[in-house]
């Protein structure tokens, strides 16, 4: 994953989709945008939320044994089907 998103990152890419970097790809902040503004980031971060209230392990501050903490080893949906509803 590491390989993938430092070849995206080379290529001159991002690897997030719509919805920005955040959980997924906060882990590799430095290796998409480079040290000094991951840096630059996670400063920021650290003044305005302190306490680290607002989203932790999001974007700043990420690894990636955080983001695997939060995989899924079963992605079927027939569990969810409760939320569904038809009209």
């Amino acid at each position: 994953m590491r390989e993938y998103t430092k070849l995206i990152a080379k290529l001159g890419g991002t690897p997030s989709g719509t919805a920005g970097d955040g959980l997924v790809h906060g882990w590799a902040i430095a290796d998409i945008y480079g040290d000094e503004l991951a840096d630059l980031m996670g400063k920021v971060k650290d003044i305005c939320d302190p306490y680290t209230v607002f989203s932790p392990d999001h974007k700043t501050h990420a690894t990636l044994e955080s983001l695997k903490k939060l995989l899924l080893s079963n992605y079927q949906f027939g569990h969810h089907h409760h939320q569904l509803t038809l009209h």
